[in-house]
C-alpha cells in the first residue's frame, strides 16, 4: 500500500491561515491528544482524530468528503497513513503537510 499521498508545503498551509482562506478545507490532526497540548501545539480549528481511530471514524469524516483534507502529525509520518486511508475510502481531495507541525513551528521562528 505504497499510495502517492500528495504534499502541501507548510508555507502554503500558513498563508493560507494567514489569508483566511481556509474555507472549505479540514485540518485534520492525526496525533494523540495529549500531543495537541504538547509543546508543539496544534493548529487552531483542526479536527483531532488519532491515526489509529481514522478507520473507524470514517463515517463521521463522510460529510467532509467534498472538502480539501490536510493531514498533519509531528512530522509526516502519521499524516502520510492517515492520507492513504482516506483516499483509499474514496475521498479525492486529500493532502499532508509536509513536515508536520515541527517543520510548522521552526516556520514561526524568526529569520
Amino acid at each position: 500500500n505504497d499510495q502517492q499521498v500528495p504534499t502541501i508545503p507548510v508555507a502554503e498551509v500558513r498563508r493560507r491561515i494567514k489569508e483566511n482562506q481556509l474555507v472549505g478545507t479540514m485540518i485534520l490532526d492525526v496525533r494523540e491528544p495529549s500531543e495537541l497540548k504538547g509543546e508543539l501545539g496544534a493548529i487552531q480549528g483542526v479536527i483531532n482524530i488519532s491515526v489509529g481511530q481514522v478507520v473507524d471514524r470514517l463515517p463521521e469524516l463522510e460529510k467532509h468528503k467534498e472538502k480539501e483534507i490536510i493531514t498533519v502529525c509531528r512530522s509526516g509520518g502519521r499524516a502520510h497513513t492517515a492520507a492513504a486511508i482516506l483516499l483509499k475510502a474514496g475521498f479525492k481531495n486529500v493532502f499532508t503537510m509536509s513536515g508536520g507541525m515541527a517543520a510548522f513551528r521552526e516556520a514561526e521562528k524568526p529569520k
